[in-house]
């Protein structure tokens, strides 16, 4: 495919506005797509479509969006592969019928990177009504295959020109300005200073997180890979959900979870056919109705069966209607480190959508 690619579109890449970029893909919900629930009425009557299946239409979405920018534009680059995904928020449920719309185009471009922003629309297969159920954004990088291997490839240019269009700029450099948590700044010190601000003291009864973690292995197929012979991006994501639902099913006792958004998720390594996928979780923090479920995903060869390479993390929130939920507290720097990191992330998500409001 990545030939077919450099062959058919080879040459001086041309710049184009975000409009022309637009892609929709639909898909209807069926039932190997649901959950099956028996504490609410209405997941009696209808499943639930899972969110893993559609963190995966977004991201096959956002490549959809991709594959147009490069072929409008003439782009040598060979195939597109998900860096990284900003955000994922979900905002309402699907169910068994309805049919999904998940809406595409570019938004800005960097020297090799793309950022795609994904729109999810459900239409009611009873009474025709729509509503969004879901925003993202998804970071692409271009490659290319070259005698010295797998390079990123230089990103055509993306004119800009509407206000509708810079704004979307603004608010995602708004969004990536966000200073970085880096653990080597944490210590001791900025635990108990944190402590102290939040007015946080250890609980009566508190769970060690410890006590909640899942770890699962995934063998990836020949199905599960892109065009570059790696495993799909949007794939990892569906099984990262997939196994934190899990944790946090067990720890809230309950089956009915809402997937409230996923943070920011960076892919650092590829994998491929010849590697196993482990995928570990715990819950990171406990709030009044939500919590968060921290998951880090390694890649196991057979040349190193032990320790792996770390392939990505993320922070899964949740939300436990009508469920009163146990707390938890770190007694280990690495998960005093992860229970703040969800504390800090969610404050400063709140403060984004009071501004917004």
């Amino acid at each position: 495919m990545g030939i077919v690619f450099s062959t058919l579109f080879g040459g001086t890449a041309k710049s184009v506005a975000p409009d022309e970029t637009k892609t929709s893909m639909s898909e209807l919900v069926n039932p190997e797509d649901c959950l099956v629930f028996t504490q609410s009425l209405e997941c009696l009557k209808r499943g639930v479509l899972k969110s893993s299946t559609l963190v995966r239409w977004v991201d096959l979405s956002a490549t959809l969006s991709m594959l147009k920018f490069l072929a409008i534009t003439k782009s040598p680059i060979d195939y597109p592969v998900t860096r990284c995904i900003k955000f994922v928020d979900f905002s309402g449920p699907a169910y068994l019928g309805d049919i999904v719309e998940l809406k595409a185009k570019l938004i800005s471009v960097g020297n090799t990177s793309m950022n795609i922003e994904v729109v999810g629309i459900v239409t009611d297969s009873d009474t025709q009504e729509s509503k969004v159920i879901l925003k993202s954004i998804v970071t692409m990088v271009g490659l290319r295959l070259t005698l010295f291997g797998v390079k990123p490839a230089p990103a055509p240019r993306l004119i800009l020109e509407s206000e509708a269009d810079l704004q979307k700029v603004e608010e995602l450099k708004a969004l990536n300005s966000a200073s970085p948590m880096k653990k080597v700044d944490f210590g001791p010190e900025t635990w108990q200073k944190f402590l102290k601000s939040e007015a946080i003291s250890p609980p009566k009864d508190a769970i060690d997180p410890v006590s909640t973690r899942v770890e699962t292995i995934k063998m990836p197929f020949p199905e599960h890979m892109n065009p570059g012979g790696f495993t799909f991006g949007g794939q990892i994501m569906a099984w990262m959900h997939d196994v934190v639902y899990l944790c946090g099913a067990k720890f809230a006792k309950r089956r009915c979870l809402i997937s409230a958004s996923i943070d920011e998720v960076n892919f650092l390594s590829p994998s491929t056919v010849k590697d196993l996928v482990r995928i570990r979780c715990q819950v990171n923090r406990v709030f009044n109705s939500s919590f968060v479920v921290g998951c880090r995903v390694d890649k196991i060869s057979r040349s190193d069966p032990i320790i792996g390479t770390h392939i990505c993390s993320a922070q899964f929130t949740f939300v436990a209607p009508d469920t009163k939920l146990p707390q938890v507290f770190p007694t280990t720097e690495e998960d005093q480190w992860r229970f703040y990191k969800a504390t800090v992330r969610r404050g400063r998500k709140l403060s984004v959508a009071k501004k917004q409001a």
